[in-house]
C-alpha cells in the first residue's frame, strides 16, 4: 500500500548525514483503526447499544433480567461516553502527525480491529436471539479488550494527558464489556429456564469474579483506576435496580423469595462499598508512597549517569605537553627506584628488583676490553663460578650450611635468583 508503513518507526535516520527526523507517515494500524471504528459505529446504532433494529441494552435490561441487572440508564451513560471518546482516539492518530507512529498506536496493534469483529458477532447473534453464541463472542471481545488494556499499560512514558488519549477509552470500554459478559452469562441460564437456586449461584459467582477483578486491578502500579471505578459504578446500578418494584416483580415470577432478594441486595451494597473504599485507599497509597518513591528512583538514575567530556587538542601546545609527559615519566621512574631501595620491600618469592641505571653502564656493556674480561677469560669464569672463597662467603663459615640463627632472631628474607646473581656480580667486581 503506497504511503502506508508496515514497519513502525517513530523516527527516521538519514544514512548519509545521520540526521534523525520524526516519522509522520501513515501506518497500517491507523488505517485499520479508522476502518474498525466506522464499522463499530454502524453496529452500535443498528444492532448494538443504541440499535434501531435491535438493541443489546434493551435485551439485557428488560428481556433477560437477573439479580445482577443494572438500570437501563447506566448502559446509556457508558455508551454515550464510549462513542465520542473512541472517535477522538481515532481522529487524534490521523490529525496529530507527531503521534502517528508513537507507542500509543503501536501498542494498540491489531487489538481494536479484532475487537470490532467480536462485537459484530455478539450483536448480530443477539439480534437473532442466539444468546449462547452471543455469550461466546462477548467473552472473546472481553479477552481482546483486556489484552489491549494491558498492552497500553506497558506504555509507561505517558502521563495524565497521554492516559486520557490512549488508554482511557480502552479501559472504559473494556470494563463495561466485563459487566455485559457477566450479564450475558446470567441471561443464558434465564433462557434455559433453570431453577432459581442455580441462577442465584451463577449470580454469586459472577459477583465474586467482578469483585476480585476490581481489587486485582488496583494492586498494580502504575494503576488503572478507571476499570475499578466502572465496576464500582456497575454495582451501584445493580443495587439501585434491586430497589425497583417492577424488577422485584420479575424476579418473583422467576421463583425468588423476598428473603433471598434482600440478602442479594445487601450483598451487592457491601461489594460496592468495599470497592469504593479500596479505590480511595489506593489513591492515598499512590500519592503518599508509590509516586514519591518512583520520582526518587527516577532522580537517582538520572544523577548516576556519567557525563563524558571530550577535549580536542588543537596542536598549539603540543611541545609543552610532550615536555610535561617526559618530566612526569622521569619523576615516576625516580620515585619507583626510591621505593625499591629497601630490600625488605620484597617478599620471600622470586620477585625481581628493578635495576638502576649506573653511570658506568655504557662502559661495562660497550667496552670491548670489559666484555673480553667478563665473557672470554677462563680465569674470570673460574673465579666467578668455581671460587671456594666466594662460595664460603655465600654459604657461611662451615662451607656447607648457613650459620644457625638463634631462636629470637627473625629470619631474613630469601633472596631471589636475580639478587643472588647481582651479589655474585658485585663480589666479582
Amino acid at each position: 500500500m503506497a504511503g502506508v508503513d508496515r514497519k513502525i518507526k517513530h523516527y527516521r535516520i538519514n544514512t548519509d548525514t545521520g540526521e534523525r527526523t520524526l516519522n509522520s507517515d501513515f501506518n497500517i494500524f491507523i488505517i485499520l483503526n479508522a476502518v474498525a471504528y466506522l464499522v463499530f459505529l454502524i453496529l452500535i446504532f443498528t444492532v448494538g447499544a443504541f440499535g434501531s433494529v435491535s438493541s443489546t441494552t434493551q435485551m439485557l435490561a428488560y428481556q433477560y433480567q437477573s439479580i445482577l441487572t443494572p438500570d437501563e440508564v447506566f448502559f446509556k451513560i457508558v455508551w454515550a461516553i464510549v462513542v465520542p471518546w473512541h472517535g477522538f482516539w481515532v481522529v487524534w492518530q490521523i490529525v496529530q502527525a507527531a503521534d502517528r507512529n508513537c507507542q500509543g498506536v503501536v501498542r494498540a496493534s491489531y487489538f481494536y480491529p479484532f475487537m470490532t469483529i467480536m462485537y459484530a458477532g455478539y450483536t448480530i447473534a443477539c439480534r437473532f436471539n442466539v444468546i449462547i453464541l452471543g455469550t461466546i463472542f462477548i467473552y472473546g471481545m472481553c479477552g481482546t479488550m483486556i489484552g489491549l488494556i494491558m498492552s497500553m499499560q506497558r506504555y509507561r512514558d505517558k502521563m495524565l494527558p497521554g492516559y486520557m488519549i490512549w488508554q482511557g477509552p480502552m479501559s472504559l470500554l473494556g470494563a463495561w464489556i466485563m459487566v455485559e459478559a457477566m450479564l450475558m452469562t446470567n441471561a443464558c441460564f434465564v433462557v434455559l429456564g433453570e431453577e432459581w437456586i442455580i441462577k442465584f449461584v451463577i449470580a454469586c459467582i459472577s459477583l465474586v469474579v467482578l469483585f476480585i477483578t476490581a481489587i486485582a486491578w488496583l494492586s498494580s502500579y502504575p494503576v488503572d483506576l478507571l476499570v475499578s471505578c466502572v465496576l464500582c459504578y456497575a454495582f451501584g446500578g445493580i443495587y439501585i435496580e434491586l430497589q425497583n418494584q417492577r424488577h422485584y416483580g420479575n424476579l418473583f415470577a422467576q421463583g425468588y423469595s423476598n428473603r433471598w432478594l434482600d440478602g442479594a441486595k445487601y450483598t451487592v451494597l457491601a461489594v460496592f462499598l468495599l470497592i469504593l473504599v479500596s479505590i480511595f485507599l489506593k489513591i492515598l497509597v499512590v500519592l503518599t508512597c508509590q509516586r514519591p518513591k518512583e520520582i526518587e528512583d527516577r532522580q537517582r538514575r538520572k544523577d548516576s549517569r556519567v557525563a563524558l567530556s571530550i577535549t580536542i587538542n588543537t596542536g598549539d601546545n603540543s611541545n609543552s605537553n610532550n615536555n610535561d609527559d617526559n618530566n612526569n615519566r622521569k619523576k615516576s621512574r625516580k620515585n619507583r627506584d626510591r621505593d625499591y631501595d629497601d630490600d625488605n620491600d620484597y617478599d620471600d618469592y622470586d620477585e625481581e628488583r628493578p635495576r638502576r641505571k649506573s653511570s658506568n653502564k655504557q662502559n661495562r656493556r660497550g667496552s670491548g676490553d670489559s666484555r673480553q674480561n667478563r665473557r672470554g677469560s677462563n680465569d674470570s669464569r673460574q673465579n666467578r663460578r668455581g671460587s671456594n672463597d666466594s662460595r664460603q662467603k655465600r654459604r657461611g663459615s662451615n662451607g656447607d650450611h648457613r650459620p644457625r640463627r638463634s631462636e629470637n632472631e627473625p629470619s631474613s628474607p630469601r633472596k631471589s635468583k636475580t639478587q643472588r646473581k647481582k651479589k655474585e656480580y658485585d663480589d666479582y667486581y
